[in-house]
């Protein structure tokens, strides 16, 4: 007995396997993981080491090198690259992309930084190895405050975060913009050494004044007694009081040879704002595999309860929420979803009849919530992928329906008994629409298979597709086949000659006349396909789209040597430019809502795909909520244009939030070379010519300019003369006008480091400079007596890429441009040049050639397993290569459609390519077994192609058409990321059916030299 006369004959447990599937699907949705997009593995650590007030070239060649050297020997690492600026050296260090289990990884670099570590020098702080580069704080809050001191400002915050901490989903909730507090002892020179004490004196006899050692334990009578020595400073009255021997045999107090006070970091840690206003932000993650919008209820709901309870002045403000952007995603979705559905219903009753369009329809919620079920059971969240995934699978998940449906009901119209006609029609049909399944699924598989974040991102469209369509092709050989039992009405003496009908002699007398001339045929089609192929040039491409997110961000870099006072100035700047020009107000409708600012650094990671600017005093980052998205283009311009015109050699990017990883610039190319005088010739001869290629716009570096430093030569024989060593110089000079931490103050929980510093430092002029005092063990000197001083010009960083010194040129584009031409141009000019340099290409087109060739490299298994599936389905290599064949000619329809429509065709739409490939194969396969089927049962060979043709011309155009009305709602609603992949789809099935209904038979005619018809 079959599965489907068991399921017809057994209808009540068929019934209950029915609801239990729509219960299970219904439940399943509802408790599947949901977040905006899918997760992708980010396989990069980062190591950062400080040496205070080294350069970039000594940072370089102490630090970043030897660093570099011990990591490249690990055999999982791909790429290190690596930014030396003033005293910090950032070390990136990417990981191949094949390697899932990170964590032996993350050990290896830890232990290769360890060893490196001996051979930094002494003054390094220890490196700071990072691995958790892939967290984000989807929620934002910025804690803003009016009249408090900043000590309190940051203590209010703490208690902020120890609350949110307490949300069940939450995973790490940490502070941003939170100017640690320190104890500054700052001396004066002249008073200093009238007391004949240098710094490192002082600084030695703080610290052993300033201990927290155990004294051990003594017996007293039956109990056992710890020891603690006094001694720890307990206040900053204890630090003051601290009574310090001087060498003339007296005695003084702290507080009479320094002064201290109690004032925050310096140099300052990055500063954050709200809306012009100092701030302290707070970023809360979400656990793993939480639902977003329990999330962001219980965030709201325990922050509701704070801001009632702070005191007059501060406030909490959201500046990003991450739940809200997901529930717009996928109620945006889940609508056109439903719309998708209601379509797709009504083009099944138009053509289909009431009766049989319903018992078809019905298949779509069924299937819909056996794939919820499958989801569940493999992980699969609910993002805009998967659900995007599902309207793709929407018109082909009812193709088995419809295909077992019409020949259920062509059995019956020819006279056969409603429960064998539906028997016999899963007999015959099974095995075909299995395989045609499976190599739609098979079509898909490239994206699970290649390897990268870009395939990762969309890797749930292919575990989508496939749990839809064989949870359809299930479902319609069991709960469709018990349903046409008991419902499906035939009008058999109406319908003696199914296929007499105007729109099937049409086609009849196409498909005749195509045989008829089958090489004529080929040749217009073979021509179609060239013009389409050389149109594609014009098709603009676009890796990953912009989001549809009414927010963008912005990245300012001011010049290296600029000072923080002048970083701050240009910050309020900005600030006063936003309030009165683009805030919105009663007159202005669009614009800016509200907008966050981090000075030094980039802003807290929101979504995945953010990566501001480097940390550096010149580097300020903006989240902006617009009022609309399209308020978001002007004012990306806007700021741009602002910043370039209006703060002398800043440099701006600004732009629209991304989907997907992190692709660079639109245009991008690395320049690398040993040499640094040949590199930068090269880089400058390629930034002119780019200035000259027209829509470059903003060519840029990521060296910047050179920026004035003072080059500070100690000669070796003075030195001897005056008692002292370089190691004095650098730790005087260091003390003088960055301090250095001497001990800490511990108070409860909190640790203050204590600094010790010299006085009126910090606004030295070059004569006050060389004035300064060098103090050693026995001696001092003024540092013009050991020491050059001298102005030269240098790069404020120095960047490499696999130990190389590497220099990236960028660009924007103006709009209409298409970046690929641009950055073409650009590689084909310095092809022509003797630049000797290495030119390669980055940026977007880079990412976009990576991914492709990773969909690529696994393509031909894909290839081999469909070739597979159709020699298993027909025992051909002739059919086979007929299917295959015609797989190309979808090209035909999918490039005027993008041409016409003015879409992008981008990595999204090459996945609709491949979803395109995988329908023709469909279509193709139930083609060419119905001829098989009519020429078995005794129809001569130049009828049988006409009339399987006929039979099957209605299920595939019915399948196209509920496919591409299917898509309309994801073509208007999807937003950019999605038009592309469903106008790609539209226009391949529209062009690629039409094609596959005549195509198929013409070579079928070729390959076995059938007759030409009558």
């Amino acid at each position: 007995m079959t599965l489907t006369r068991w399921a017809v004959t057994r209808t009540r447990v068929t019934w209950m396997a029915l609801i239990l599937i729509v219960v299970a699907g219904v439940l399943s949705y509802n408790a599947l993981p949901k977040a905006e997009d899918p997760g992708y593995t980010i396989r990069v650590a980062s190591v950062v080491t400080v040496l205070p007030g080294a350069s970039p070239r000594r940072m370089e060649q102490l630090v970043t090198a030897p660093i570099e050297e011990a990591i490249q020997e690990i055999p999982e690492v791909v790429e290190i690259s690596s930014t030396s600026s003033t005293g910090l050296s950032r070390i990136r260090v990417e990981i191949d992309e094949s390697i899932f289990d990170l964590d032996p990884v993350f050990t290896d670099i830890r232990d290769a930084v360890a060893d490196a570590q001996a051979d930094l020098p002494a003054e390094a702080f220890d490196p700071i190895v990072t691995t958790n580069v892939g967290n984000y704080y989807g929620v934002q809050f910025a804690l803003t405050s009016e009249g408090f001191p900043h000590v309190e400002h940051v203590q209010a915050a703490e208690a902020v975060k120890q609350r949110l901490l307490l949300v069940d989903d939450a995973s790490e909730v940490d502070l941003f913009g939170d100017q640690e507090r320190q104890i500054v002892l700052e001396f004066d020179h002249a008073r200093l050494s009238r007391s004949g004490l240098s710094p490192e004196a002082l600084a030695g006899l703080v610290q052993t004044a300033n201990i927290m050692s155990p004294g051990g334990q003594i017996d007293v009578g039956e109990e056992q007694l710890s020891l603690e020595p006094s001694g720890a400073f307990r206040d900053l009255n204890d630090i003051r009081e601290l009574t310090v021997p001087l060498p003339s045999g007296g005695l003084s107090r702290l507080g009479d040879l320094v002064d201290v006070r109690d004032t925050l970091e310096d140099p300052a840690a990055p500063w954050a704002y709200f809306n012009g206003q100092r701030a302290v932000i707070i970023g809360a993650s979400q656990r793993e595999g939480g639902n977003s919008q329990r999330f962001g209820e219980q965030t709201r709901a325990q922050v509701r309860q704070i801001q009632a309870e702070l005191p007059l002045g501060l406030e909490l403000h959201e500046l990003a929420f991450e739940p809200d952007a997901v529930q717009d995603r996928i109620d945006g979705f889940v609508n056109s979803l439903l719309q998708s559905i209601g379509i797709v219903f009504l083009v099944i009753l138009a053509f289909l009849g009431l009766r049989t369009g319903a018992i078809v329809a019905s298949m779509v919620p069924t299937v819909m919530c056996a794939t919820f079920m499958l989801m569940s059971a493999f992980d699969v969240g609910i993002d805009q992928m998967s659900l995007a995934a599902l309207l793709l699978a929407l018109g082909m998940l009812v193709d088995n329906a419809i295909v077992m449906s019409e020949t259920t009901t062509v059995r019956v119209q020819q006279g056969q008994p409603i429960l064998e006609a539906v028997v016999d029609a899963a007999q015959e049909l099974w095995v075909p629409l299995l395989i045609s399944s499976l190599t739609t699924c098979a079509a898909f598989l490239p994206i699970y298979l290649a390897e990268g974040g870009a395939s990762e991102f969309v890797e749930p469209i292919f575990m989508v597709v496939t749990f839809a369509l064989m949870a359809s092709w299930a479902i319609a050989l069991t709960i469709l086949p018990a349903l046409c039992v008991p419902f499906l009405k035939v009008d058999v003496e109406a319908s003696q000659d199914v296929y007499d009908t105007p729109l099937y002699d049409r086609y009849r007398s196409v498909l005749r006349a195509a045989l008829r001339r089958r090489f004529v045929t080929i040749a217009l089609a073979v021509a179609l396909l060239v013009g389409a192929g050389a149109l594609f040039g014009f098709v603009d491409d676009e890796f990953f789209a912009p989001s549809d997110n009414p927010m963008f961000t912005a990245g300012i870099t001011l010049p290296d040597s600029v000072s923080e006072e002048r970083a701050a100035q240009a910050v309020a700047a900005l600030h006063e430019h936003i309030e009165r020009d683009l805030m919105v107000t009663e007159d202005r409708p669009e614009g800016v809502v509200s907008w966050g600012t981090m000075q030094g650094d980039a802003l807290p990671r929101f979504v995945l795909s953010y990566f501001g600017p480097s940390k550096a005093t010149g580097s300020i980052a903006l989240l902006v909520r617009a009022s609309s998205r399209e308020a978001v283009d002007w004012l990306t311009e806007d700021i741009v244009r602002w910043v370039e015109g209006n703060l002398i050699g800043a440099r701006a990017e600004a732009g629209p939030l991304q989907l997907g990883p992190d692709s660079g610039p639109p245009v991008a190319i690395k320049v690398a070379a040993a040499d640094e005088v040949r590199l930068m010739a090269a880089v400058e001869a390629l930034k002119g010519k780019l200035r000259e290629i027209p829509g470059a716009r903003n060519v840029r570096d990521d060296w910047g300019s050179p920026v004035k430093k003072l080059d500070v030569a100690a000669d070796p024989i003075r030195l001897r003369l005056a008692g002292l060593t370089n190691q004095h110089v650098a730790t005087s000079l260091l003390t003088a006008l960055s301090g250095v931490e001497i001990s800490e103050l511990r108070e409860g929980d909190d640790r203050t480091p204590i600094v010790l510093r010299s006085a009126g430092t910090r606004d030295l002029d070059l004569s006050g400079l060389r004035n300064l005092t060098v103090f050693g063990s026995s001696s001092s000197t003024s540092l013009q007596q050991v020491a050059d001083v001298d102005m030269v010009l240098d790069y404020g960083r120095i960047r490499r890429l696999d130990r190389t010194r590497t220099v990236e040129i960028a660009c924007d584009v103006a709009p209409g441009v298409l970046a690929r031409d641009v950055q073409g141009a650009l590689l084909d000019w310095a092809d022509t040049q003797d630049l000797d340099a290495k030119v390669t290409e980055g940026g977007k087109q880079a990412a976009s050639e990576d991914a492709n060739q990773s969909l690529l490299s696994v393509a031909p298994l894909a290839a081999l397993i469909i070739a597979m599936l159709l020699i298993l389905q027909f025992n051909s290599f002739r059919r086979m290569v007929i299917n295959l064949s015609v797989l190309p000619f979808a090209v035909v329809g999918v490039v005027p459609a993008l041409l016409l429509l003015d879409a992008p065709f981008g990595f999204v739409a090459l996945l609709a390519m491949i979803s395109l490939f995988g329908i023709l194969l469909n279509n193709g396969i139930v083609l060419i077994d119905r001829i098989d089927t009519e020429i078995a049962e005794g129809r001569a060979p130049p009828d049988a192609l006409v009339e399987a043709s006929v039979a099957r011309v209605r299920p595939i155009l019915l399948t196209t058409i509920t496919t591409t009305a299917g898509l309309i709602p994801l073509y208007l609603g999807g937003g950019s990321t999605f038009e592309g992949m469903a106008v790609t789809l539209i226009g391949g099935l529209t062009g690629g059916t039409v094609l596959t209904l005549v195509l198929v038979p013409v070579a079928y005619s070729i390959a076995f030299n059938v007759e030409r018809p009558s």
